[in-house]
């Protein structure tokens, strides 16, 4: 996969401009707003978490869902269920490959990146504390809860013919209970607190939490716990969703 990615690199480099364009967006937006304390981020803490968030969101999400879901509509997946090995660890495997390549080009990015905020008189001010040994288990949870979210949600493709609504639903929460949009202190409390039991922000924005200093005391200890709990709860539904689909896969070609 590493192979592949290094040779056919146009992909990561279109996502990398995405990525760039979109954190540009938030930041001209942020620089023009006022210096008032909002959700409990200062204007430069929230010009800072669009920068951070960009970087966590490459790391972080491991979405193969557009070629599984090809895959097994094609019936091409017929080909892999009968190797001797673990589909879910090939795909594991795959998109490790990917972001390893994609952080060679990210480092490019990141030179980008604070060259502009150097030019806008912007300064990212990280303080580090006891709370960022925590940032290791909170980002694997956040790539298992990722990576296994996927496989159940492309899984259905085995009943469904087609599967792309139920990926466009799940981008469609999770940019906003994610973190991916705006900060989840800017939830109203009821949501806010409703998504402390949901999983998708422990996907993406509970290490960026962490490493701003926003979740602390008992909520910090009941957030890792949640986060370990959907990585659990998570690969135990892609295994029985795998059990099932498997014996309920018939494959047509076109």
């Amino acid at each position: 996969s590493f192979g592949s990615n290094v040779t056919y690199r146009g992909a990561i480099v279109v996502w990398m401009l995405i990525s760039l364009i979109r954190t540009g967006i938030a930041l001209l937006m942020w620089l023009a707003a006022s210096n008032a304390v909002i959700g409990g981020y200062t204007k430069e803490e929230i010009i800072s978490y669009y920068v951070v968030i960009m970087f966590a969101e490459w790391f972080l999400m491991w979405n193969p869902f557009h070629p599984i879901a090809e895959e097994i509509r094609s019936g091409y997946i017929l080909t892999m269920l009968i190797k001797p090995l673990n589909y879910a660890k090939a795909w594991f495997a795959k998109e490790a490959g990917f972001k390893i390549t994609a952080m060679g080009i990210l480092s490019i990015a990141a030179v980008f990146v604070f060259i502009m905020l150097k030019i806008l008189n912007v300064q990212i001010n990280l303080i580090p504390g006891w709370d960022w040994l925590l940032i290791i288990p909170a980002m694997i949870a956040g790539v298992a809860i990722s990576f296994f979210t996927t496989m159940s949600m492309v899984i259905l493709a085995f009943w469904f013919t087609e599967v792309e609504y139920v990926n466009f639903l799940f981008w469609t929460i999770f940019t906003f209970l994610g973190g991916l949009w705006m900060p989840v202190s800017f939830l109203p409390g009821w949501l806010r607190t409703l998504n402390t039991f949901l999983p998708f922000r422990y996907e993406l924005s509970f290490p960026v939490e962490i490493i701003f200093h926003k979740t602390g005391g008992p909520e910090l200890w009941i957030s890792l716990f949640m986060a370990g709990f959907w990585s659990i709860a998570l690969w135990m539904l892609y295994k029985f969703l795998w059990k099932k689909g498997v014996k309920a896969y018939s494959a047509f070609g076109q």
